[in-house]
């Protein structure tokens, strides 16, 4: 399996950051706003995904806020912490 969305690995913020993910909450939502849709060069109501996500280090403050938008027809969305 790829991680091909990853922005950067785990080990880099174990190893480079020292920063540990201790916890990581993730909110699914469709997300059809019609000023994304335009912005990706889709049609509005084409199926669209929002992935928020809030990584707690082991100390429990926040590390890392993310949001990611993605195109669900062809790709489907796992999310693996190793």
């Amino acid at each position: 399996m790829s991680r091909a969305g990853c922005q950067y690995p785990l080990r880099t913020l174990r190893g480079t950051l020292r920063v540990t993910i201790y916890q990581a909450e993730e909110y699914l939502r469709p997300s059809p706003h019609e000023r994304e849709a335009e912005l990706l060069g889709i049609q509005p109501g084409h199926p669209l995904q929002e992935i928020a996500r809030l990584a707690m280090s082991i100390d429990r403050k926040p590390v890392e806020w993310r949001v990611s938008r993605c195109l669900t027809t062809d790709h489907r969305y796992v999310c693996i912490i190793d």
